[in-house]
């Protein structure tokens, strides 16, 4: 643990709970030139959260500018920790919006579907149509009076799909 570290980590101006979070651990586990490698299982327990968003938080920080990740390997016997250098040598004052760009940038790249040809971007927030184009919604088939089919230890063969009752 470098105190030299821990304290750049504290006078980073970093809008987001989870990335400051990170960035604070981080910087308690790194050496005096801002050196670190714990597990992301080992961050996401420190910070109460899942493996998922350490990896997402890390990628970010990554593009950020923040951190500098070098995958490192134990040979044929597989991979290891990440070695994540600290940017100590940086002050960083990221708002939102900047968050918000890099995140859209880094983690949700255009995909191009192999059925339409058409760019995929996945489920959009404020998106009210139904996900695939004709396709009504579980709510809006509620709405009209349609049953799921149950599914808790029902015997299937003898179950109508939707609509059909």
């Amino acid at each position: 643990m470098s105190s030299a570290a821990m304290k750049w980590a504290k006078n980073q101006n970093i809008k987001d709970g989870l990335l400051s979070a990170v960035v604070a651990r981080l910087a308690q586990y790194a050496d005096a030139n801002g050196a670190a490698f714990p597990a992301q299982a080992t961050l996401a327990i420190d910070c109460g959260v899942s493996e998922r968003s350490v990896r997402r938080a890390l990628a970010l920080l990554d593009s950020l500018g923040v951190i500098k990740r070098t995958p490192r390997s134990k040979g044929h016997f597989g991979r290891t920790s990440d070695l994540i250098v600290l940017a100590i040598h940086r002050q960083f004052d990221i708002g939102r919006a900047t968050i918000a760009k890099a995140r859209s940038r880094t983690l949700q790249p255009d995909k191009l579907s192999s059925a339409t040809g058409q760019i995929v971007r996945g489920i959009t927030k404020g998106t009210t149509e139904p996900y695939q184009e004709g396709e009504n919604t579980y709510v809006e088939r509620l709405a009209q009076g349609e049953r799921p089919l149950p599914t808790d230890g029902a015997d299937l063969a003898a179950l109508t799909p939707w609509g059909s009752a």
